[in-house]
């Protein structure tokens, strides 16, 4: 399977950390069916104070991509052929509440996000929720190896998340 488009939206979140939004984000998860990866972009606002890669109580400012979708990124009709800096651009454009949230410096997770990619080269995409159990203390990955084990991310700062949601 080609994972390049879906990989897309992951190089895109480096190329906003590369432009000053360390502060953004991935939750990302399969879809209940298995068959779709997907990814939620957010502000580690929005992240759990305990898993650094899933939402916790944040309404509205999740941007939310399905490998259902292809190439047609958040159903963006006209960024299909956008390489990832290029769909950074539209990002901070067309999700500006997001982008305004993200801005700024977090380096400890800026490096996590450099080492997953690294690591999910060039045929894995990272998950930290599912319908079905998953490891607790790495990060599990889909994709042609499964060998691939990622440390959890830096946690996010969500202030008013409850428990029942970890």
């Amino acid at each position: 399977m080609n994972y390049s488009p879906y990989r897309n939206i992951l190089r895109m979140v480096s190329e906003l950390h590369a432009r000053g939004y360390q502060k953004i984000r991935i939750a990302p998860s399969m879809a209940p069916s298995g068959l779709y990866w997907r990814c939620a972009i957010t502000s580690s606002s929005c992240i759990s104070s305990r898993h650094g890669a899933i939402i916790a109580n944040c309404y509205g400012l999740i941007a939310r991509y399905s490998s259902s979708s292809g190439r047609k990124y958040f159903d963006w009709d006209d960024a299909t052929r956008y390489n990832p800096s290029r769909l950074a651009e539209l990002f901070i454009k067309r999700f500006p509440e997001i982008a305004n949230s993200g801005k700024g410096s977090d380096w400890a997770y800026a490096g996590w996000y450099l080492e997953m990619l690294y690591l999910t080269d060039p045929d894995c995409l990272p998950i930290a929720s599912a319908d079905y159990p998953l490891p607790k203390n790495y990060i599990r990955v889909v994709g042609e190896r499964d060998d691939v084990m990622i440390p959890l991310p830096p946690v996010g700062d969500c202030r008013e998340e409850r428990k029942e949601e970890i």
